[in-house]
């Protein structure tokens, strides 16, 4: 029904849109009239399937410049468009390729007799966005898997990132902080200033991969799509881990209760949006916001709305040399 109701405002946006042109060329010349936005919880909960598995591995920023890596070391610097990362065994492998797919979209996810996959993700309103592919390694020992893509799929800062064993990775190194563990780390962004804070490690950073710090702000702010602190916080995929870590296991929310940060049924803003056609060309985007303890997403538009929301922060750590 909800994506009923999105399809019926970009048709009807449209429409009028059309409408609007055609009344201003006439001797009239009556200035155009936007079209309605609809309420928060009128748009779809679909998502953009290749942006969801980019996060796991890169963010960028507007100029196409490198924001944060989430995933993937360049092993060999003659090779920077080959990514590294090293997992304990075959299953953890194949969960982190699970990961790249949004809960959503997992009829899109199929494998093969070999243990293959292959996930074909769509955009928001169901077009496709080309393959990404899991490929068990058969000669190569050092490997669990490769992941690749197709050439009409819209991933970018790699072409292959290969899972090594943990007895293959090159480096020395250890995590600095582990899971459920408190790190006092800055908190400002923004019209956020809570200082020097409290987060708690979410995941702890792996060979090839940066560990996460997650704040659920004390404060409740009003956000727009692109806003310093909306880009500070969590993306969807990152998000949807964090609710099936809470899922599973009750102790998550009494990590995060110990460090002042209760888990509850409220509305979090994460790094996601939902665009709407208001005139031909022209679009309005919404920031998004997910319920921690059940994964629901909204989206508001926060111009009209009086949307004040706690911010669910995110940040990256490093492994540091033994």
């Amino acid at each position: 029904m909800k994506f009923l109701k999105y399809t019926w405002a970009m048709c009807l946006a449209t429409i009028l849109s059309l409408g609007f042109s055609a009344c201003s060329d006439n001797d009239n010349n009556e200035p155009q009239q936007p079209v309605e936005i609809p309420e928060s919880g009128d748009f779809t909960n679909e998502v953009d399937g290749a942006a969801y598995a980019q996060s796991q591995i890169a963010l960028y920023n507007e100029d196409g410049t490198l924001k944060q890596r989430i995933s993937g070391v360049a092993l060999d610097p003659a090779h920077p468009e080959v990514l590294s990362i090293a997992v304990k065994n075959e299953a953890e492998a194949r969960e982190f390729f699970d990961n790249m797919v949004p809960p959503a979209q997992k009829s899109l996810l199929t494998e093969q007799a070999d243990g293959s996959m292959v996930y074909s993700p769509v955009d928001v309103i169901g077009i496709g966005q080309g393959s990404i592919y899991y490929t068990p390694a058969t000669e190569d020992k050092r490997m669990y898997a490769e992941i690749t893509y197709s050439d009409d799929c819209p991933l970018r800062g790699f072409k292959s990132l290969q899972i090594l064993k943990r007895s293959a990775w090159p480096l020395n190194e250890s995590t600095q902080y582990f899971p459920g563990e408190e790190v006092t780390a800055s908190s400002n962004v923004g019209q956020v200033k809570e200082g020097n804070a409290k987060w708690i490690c979410v995941k702890s950073a792996e060979p090839g991969r940066a560990g996460w710090l997650m704040r659920i702000t004390s404060g409740s702010y009003k956000i727009d799509y692109k806003d310093d602190e909306w880009y500070a916080c969590a993306t969807r995929s990152q998000a949807d881990e964090l609710v099936n870590l809470i899922k599973k296991d009750p102790s998550w929310k009494e990590y995060f209760a110990a460090a002042g940060m209760p888990v509850n049924d409220q509305e979090t803003w994460i790094q996601d949006s939902h665009g709407v056609l208001i005139f031909i060309g022209v679009h309005r985007y919404f920031p998004a916001t997910i319920n921690l303890t059940n994964g629901n997403i909204d989206w508001h538009d926060s111009i009209t709305r009086n949307a004040h929301r706690k911010l669910l922060l995110f940040k990256t750590f490093g492994m540091v040399n033994d």
